[in-house]
């Protein structure tokens, strides 16, 4: 059973990773200030609405709002279903769709924190080219495989200012879509992996930038891409909500002309 703790500290945490005063949130949520600090403190239980009203003045995603809601000893608002069932065919079947016409360029289907669900044939003939094929299809998740990978590291050129970048992103999927040790395990290991944070606070990197770019290099071979990353537009469920999908393009005729080589397979995987 919920406790008026353990809504509390969920209130106070939304609160303070907002960025808001009690007084401004109390605002936000058209409560008197009074109310608030009632519910902040533990003096108080909200009700249904409350809570309802508090997720939509905090623009919450799905899943935050069902965790908020069960905070308070309420009941989730949103269901969330496998992609597997037979009620998310028509969802999972236009998700291949899209990435099957994504091809020659590599294209990944994945969840806020960046673990992979779908892959389309794009993704492994390019980076076959800079990965060996057996490490490549090793990798679950896609901000692992960027940031933490020597082989990628090596070969991407600007690693440097795209790190921070990506590293940005992870944080604010983490505090806006999850706030499950999960989530939090992930970022901790990225942060600490190759003095990320450090490299992060420096660049003074933003995680609304419009696109990612790319650079690689290998002996003569030079390809250039920009990615972009897209969700659902009005879903209703969570695990909808939860999908992300990022596209990659080329960046330049080269490239361009690069990806069409190897989905026609003529360019041979690194085997090490």
């Amino acid at each position: 059973m919920a406790t008026n703790a353990e809504f509390s500290n969920h209130l106070r945490h939304l609160r303070k990773s907002a960025g808001l005063s009690q007084q401004k949130f109390a605002d936000a949520v058209d409560m008197s200030y009074r109310h608030f600090n009632f519910l902040e403190n533990s003096r108080a239980m909200p009700s249904r609405e409350m809570v309802l009203r508090i997720a939509k003045a905090l623009d919450l995603s799905l899943k935050n709002t069902n965790l908020l809601l069960r905070s308070a000893g309420f009941a989730a608002a949103f269901q969330t279903t496998p992609l597997d069932e037979q009620t998310m065919a028509f969802a999972k079947a236009a998700l291949s769709r899209i990435l099957e016409q994504q091809n020659p360029y590599p294209g990944v289907a994945m969840t806020p924190i960046g673990d992979v669900l779908m892959a389309n044939d794009a993704v492994f003939h390019l980076f076959s080219a800079f990965v060996p094929i057996d490490k490549l299809e090793s990798f679950s998740n896609v901000y692992e495989f960027f940031l933490t990978d020597e082989n990628v590291k090596r070969y991407l050129t600007n690693w440097d200012q795209l790190a921070p970048q990506i590293l940005a992103l992870v944080r604010q999927e983490v505090f806006e879509i999850d706030t499950l040790n999960s989530a939090f395990r992930l970022l901790k290991k990225l942060e600490t992996k190759m003095d990320l944070d450090a490299i992060a606070t420096k660049e003074s990197a933003r995680a609304d930038v419009p696109l990612f770019t790319m650079n690689f290099k290998k002996d003569d071979l030079e390809l250039s891409f920009f990615s972009t990353y897209t969700s659902f537009g009005t879903p209703h469920d969570v695990a909808l909500q939860e999908l992300r999908i990022e596209c990659f393009y080329p960046a330049d005729e080269a490239t361009k002309a690069f990806c069409h080589q190897v989905s026609a397979g003529k360019y041979a995987e690194t085997k090490s």
